[in-house]
């Protein structure tokens, strides 16, 4: 089952650098559960993200987001990955992250 050609990789990221202005695409492998986040767990992250920045949290620790580079690219300027742990969280952020900018587009007038 395991392949020693594989290179794993490990580092860490700032939302922003995983998120941010490059063009990712990240792909959920069917053997992945649907989103099952419910109001309490975004309620949750919610509040955690509210008090990043404060002198008691500087920072947050998101957890753990395990990134597989998928073969399937589609474009050499996106960088295309399968979701192999984190996916929940990685969904909720992807959400957060959006609904701004789609909102900052969106014509007012």
């Amino acid at each position: 089952m395991g392949n020693s050609d594989m290179d794993l990789e490990a580092e860490e990221l700032r939302l922003i650098d995983l998120l941010g202005e490059r063009t990712r695409i990240f792909r959920v492998p069917i053997f992945q559960r649907e989103y099952k986040w419910k109001q309490k767990q975004r309620s949750e992250l919610w509040d955690d993200i509210e008090t990043i920045g404060t002198e008691a949290k500087p920072s947050h620790f998101v957890g753990q987001v395990i990134l597989v580079e998928d073969e399937r690219k589609s474009d050499e300027d996106v960088d295309t990955y399968k979701i192999v742990d984190g996916q929940q969280r990685l969904t909720t952020f992807s959400i957060l992250v959006s609904v701004p900018h789609k909102a900052s587009s969106a014509s007012c007038f």
